[in-house]
C-alpha cells in the first residue's frame, strides 16, 4: 500500500511538471529573444501594461517530502508564467532550498532582502537567469523566502516576470 501511495505521489509530481512544460511550449519560440531583451533592459519594460489570466493550478509533495503548490499563468501577449511556492519545515530550511538554487544559475541577476508592502524585510530574494542547452528553453526565475516558504516565479521573460512579481506581491 505504502510503495502504491509513493507511486501516486510521484506521478502526481510528474503530471505538474508536464503541464507546467507543456503551457510554456506555446511561448518556446519567443523566449530566448524575450530573456536577452529584457536582461539588456532591466526593469524599465516592467511597467507595460500586461495582465495575467490564471489557467490551471494543482499541488503535491516534492520526492524531498516537502508540499508544494503551483499555478500556471499566460500573459495578455501570450507569454507562459508560472508560480510555485514551497512549505519547508522551518525557515532556514527555505533559505538553504534559496542558497542551492542560486549555485545552479547561470547568471545571478539581482540578490538582496525581500521587502513587503510595509517596507519590511520578510526573507531573501533572488532574480535568476537558467539557460539549458536548448536556448529555447532559457528562463527567466525570480526565488524569495517568506518564513519557511519558497517562492518562484518563473517564464521565458524576465520583463514578465518582474511584472508579475509587481501585480500580486509587493
Amino acid at each position: 500500500m505504502r510503495n502504491l501511495k509513493n507511486r501516486y505521489i510521484i506521478l502526481s509530481f510528474i503530471c505538474a511538471t508536464i503541464l507546467i512544460v507543456t503551457s510554456f511550449m506555446i511561448s518556446q519560440s519567443h523566449s530566448l529573444t524575450m530573456v536577452n531583451s529584457t536582461e539588456q533592459k532591466g526593469d524599465a519594460q516592467e511597467e507595460l501594461d500586461i495582465k495575467f489570466e490564471g489557467l490551471d493550478a494543482g499541488s503535491g509533495k516534492t520526492k524531498e517530502g516537502v508540499r508544494f503548490s503551483f499555478q500556471l499563468f499566460r500573459s495578455s501577449d501570450g507569454v507562459g508564467l508560472s508560480m510555485t511556492i514551497e512549505d519547508h519545515v522551518s525557515p532556514e530550511q527555505a533559505n538553504r532550498e534559496l542558497q542551492r538554487i542560486v549555485k545552479k544559475a547561470e547568471k545571478v541577476i539581482k540578490l538582496g532582502p525581500k521587502i513587503n508592502g510595509n517596507g519590511e524585510q520578510v526573507g531573501e530574494r533572488a532574480v535568476l537567469l537558467f539557460s539549458p542547452n536548448e536556448p529555447s528553453r532559457a528562463r527567466a526565475e525570480l526565488f524569495w523566502t517568506d518564513g519557511r516558504y519558497l517562492k518562484n516565479i518563473s517564464s521565458p521573460s524576465l520583463q514578465h516576470v518582474l511584472k508579475f512579481e509587481k501585480s500580486f506581491y509587493r
